[in-house]
This record gives C-alpha cells, structure tokens and sequence, in this order.
C-alpha cells in the first residue's frame, strides 16, 4: 500500500487515530490481510485490515458481506476476530475493506495436523471444532442481516449442486461420461432437504486459528451461505485416510481398522462421534 493510501486510511479512521505500524500478510491468494497496528488516545490497537486482492474469485462475496456474515457469526458465539468497522468507498484504498480485532494463534495446516498439543491436544481440538460448526449452524435462514444470501431451495440442497454441475457440463463442448455417472450417483443418493443453517463452505485447516489452549478464531466467510449442516463436515475431511489417521492418533476411533480408501462417510461419521453428538449441538451452554 503506497503512502498516499495509507494517508487516506490514516483520516478515513475515528479522530484522533494514528498508524503505527501497517505490513501484509504472507498468503492471501483471493484477499489481503494487512496487519494495522493504531494508536489511539495512547491506546495501541493491533487490527487487521481485509480487502481484496487483484486476482478474485466470482463466486467470493464482496467484503461488505463478509463483514455482515463475520459480524452475525459474532452475534452468534462463534469464535471470530471481533467485527469492528467497514468501508465500502473504494476511494479510500482502492478497494472496499473492513477492519476486525488480530487474534493470534497459528493456522498453518502442516502445523496443526501434525502438532498433538495445539488447541489443547488433538481430542479437545476436535470437540471444540464440533462446538465452533454448532454455533454456526445455530443461525437459521431468516435471519435478517443475511437477506443478501441466495434464498434457500425448497428441494434438497444437494440436488440444487447436481442441477447447476450438470449445466456446466452441458455448457461445454466435450463429453464427460464419467462426471455424470458421478453426478447420477450423487442425484441417486442425495440427502433429504433437512434443516438450512448458516454452513462456513470452508471449515478446514487453514482456516481455523488455533493456540496451546484451544480455537482462537475461523476465518475467510466469504463462501458461506445456506446448505444443510452435514455439508461442512463432508468438506472438512476431503482426505478420509488422514482423518481416521489423526482420529486414531487422538485415541477417538480404538479397535477400528484404517486405510487410504476409508470412505468419507465414514470418516465424518466418526467426527460427528468425536463432537459428541451427530447432531452436532454445542457441548456445553457456556464458551
């Protein structure tokens, strides 16, 4: 960010506010995370400032609705870095952003998977991450703030995802015999249309910041949206094999016979398991 940004940043802030310290984050292939450091009334505020990166996805919201999911999610106990103010005038930086509290922790997914003392130790990790997609599946669909998501389907939102894969295979000019034999199979076994919650769409390492004592905050809302709530555990163990692997290593799944072929289902029936309860209700009442 060039000195005149930061100059229009540094008055767009509350009065009084001036810019320590400002550096970019490593990553963000979609988003920016600049790290902001404020002092404000001789406060000093350790911030990050999210916008968006040259290169952009279609489908990735805008950061205003970001900013509404991250703050809703809030609302609803989901451990988050605070909301804390949004700017939709592109004048500002060049690109709409918005500001929430810096959580620290560590991301890194070859680091937490392979770690069995972060987030308290591979079963508490587990539990908590079953509490964490409890809250975020409490919001429910008429939720007010979230009006700016696509309505939900009155079919199975499973089907809806092999009717829109099928158009773009029908959009293209070569054969895929063995996507749609893929995509009948998933016509064939899809789900019931069930309960439409808030789903993250991206509840992974990664993703989730974690410290020696549990979860400090999941990040990047800008795929969320309504879908039925086994989704995210199906996304979250997109390699089975290595889920049984650390569900055996955290003793959760004693007894059973694992292998690179176990199936996903399994493998997220057994996380359900791990949670606590398939219906993946929170825990406990307090945070």
């Amino acid at each position: 960010m060039d000195e005149a940004r930061r100059a229009k940043l540094a008055a767009w802030l509350p009065a009084g506010s001036e810019i320590t310290a400002m550096s970019l984050m490593s990553g963000g292939a979609i988003q920016q995370n600049w790290l902001l450091d404020v002092l404000q009334d001789g406060v000093l505020h350790e911030w990050v400032l999210r916008t968006d990166s040259q290169a952009t996805l279609t489908h990735s919201r805008p950061r205003a609705e970001e900013f509404a999911l991250l703050t809703t999610a809030f609302a609803a106990g989901v451990t988050v870095p605070e909301p804390l103010m949004l700017c939709a005038d592109a004048l500002v930086i060049g690109a709409p952003f918005f500001i929430m509290r810096r959580v620290s922790g560590i991301a890194a997914a070859h680091r937490v998977v392979r770690s069995d003392t972060l987030g308290g130790g591979r079963e508490a990790l587990v539990r908590r991450l079953g509490q964490e997609l409890a809250w975020v599946h409490s919001v429910r669909s008429d939720n007010a703030a979230l009006a700016f998501l696509s309505p939900h389907p009155a079919v199975s939102p499973a089907q809806c995802f092999v009717d829109e894969m099928r158009g773009h295979l029908d959009a293209g000019r070569s054969p895929r015999p063995m996507l749609e034999w893929g995509l009948r199979y998933l016509e064939r076994y899809a789900p019931p249309r069930g309960e439409i919650v808030l789903c993250h769409n991206d509840f992974r390492t990664g993703n989730l910041m974690v410290d020696d004592v549990g979860v400090t905050g999941v990040l990047d809302w800008e795929f969320a949206g309504w879908v039925i709530g086994t989704r995210t555990l199906a996304g979250s163990a997109p390699n089975a094999g290595g889920l049984a692997r650390r569900l055996r290593r955290a003793g959760l799944a004693r007894g059973r016979r694992f292998t690179r072929r176990m199936s996903r289902r399994r493998a997220c029936r057994l996380m359900m398991r791990a949670c606590g309860s398939g219906r993946l209700r929170p825990i406990s009442a307090g945070r």
